[in-house]
């Protein structure tokens, strides 16, 4: 994992996101088995761990995708915070602009 995904996934530091970011941390560095980016792994973590990065890309003035695909099943980050059963990263990805009918190449959720 990257520095991106560790700040974003644990440290819940828009601070912090937002300063790797400005030092060109990539939102697409993909990671573990699945491939996922920082936001998957910020949806799986929680609601306060998507508003960081979300928060960070606000403040580095980065765009964030948060229909973004995971290279295995093409799961959203939103598809993947329902399968964690992350309530609260659900809500954070929703008011983010979250597409709730995207759908994972196995036809699938996730």
């Amino acid at each position: 994992m990257t520095a991106l995904h560790l700040a974003s996934g644990f440290g819940h530091s828009a601070a912090c996101c937002e300063l790797l970011l400005r030092h060109h941390a990539s939102l697409d560095a993909r990671a573990g088995p699945v491939g996922v980016t920082p936001l998957h792994f910020s949806a799986g973590a929680s609601g306060p761990a998507v508003r960081a990065l979300s928060e960070g890309c606000v403040a580095a003035g980065v765009p964030l995708n948060v229909n973004a695909g995971a290279l295995l099943n093409n799961a959203s980050a939103l598809n993947i915070a329902t399968y964690m059963a992350t309530q609260d990263a659900v809500v954070a990805l929703l008011e983010l602009g979250a597409d709730t009918s995207h759908v994972t190449d196995g036809g699938g959720f996730v």
